[in-house]
């Protein structure tokens, strides 16, 4: 491989959940640490978000935004991402990214869980990544363009979208 040619590497920053039934917390397994410490010998490695949730009304999980503040601090990437979206409501995982409604509300939940977000990890910088989707939900009060314009005006949601 031509080390040269990367400028860097990006790594999903979901992990798998132990196989022990009283634990039930998302940990990294002992493979995928010494794995992760090779790759970051050779190349700046980037996380990229999956599972934050920050379109959630039910805002964000504290075990996994400290296991997200973890590996960011192991990793020191110069920035790291996430998606925009919702990955489950009431406890349920849907293990999927679905999209937020474009709604003032939503903005609110939204930059609420980001301020959440920055003051656990504050550096590096967040980019926020929207996500592709077929099912339009529907009742949106805005564009989402607009919706972005004005996530990004807020002080809270002070970061980049992609």
């Amino acid at each position: 491989m031509n080390h040269s040619a990367l400028g860097f590497f990006v790594i999903a920053s979901a992990s798998r959940r132990s196989r022990s039934p009283s634990n039930t917390t998302w940990t990294p397994t002992q493979r995928s640490g010494t794995r992760l410490e090779l790759l970051r010998s050779h190349f700046p490695l980037i996380p990229h978000g999956l599972e934050l949730s920050l379109g959630s009304a039910e805002g964000i999980d504290e075990r996994r935004l400290e296991r997200y503040a973890r590996l960011i601090e192991r990793v020191s990437p110069p920035w790291w991402s996430e998606h925009v979206a919702f990955t489950g409501a009431g406890g349920v995982e849907i293990g999927h990214l679905a999209p937020v409604p474009f709604t003032p509300e939503s903005l609110d939940v939204l930059c609420a869980n980001i301020e959440q977000t920055r003051k656990a990890i504050p550096l590096p910088p967040l980019i926020l990544e929207n996500i592709t989707y077929t099912l339009d939900w529907g009742g949106h009060e805005m564009s989402e363009g607009s919706f972005w314009l004005l996530c990004v005006a807020r002080p809270a949601a002070a970061c980049c979208l992609t």
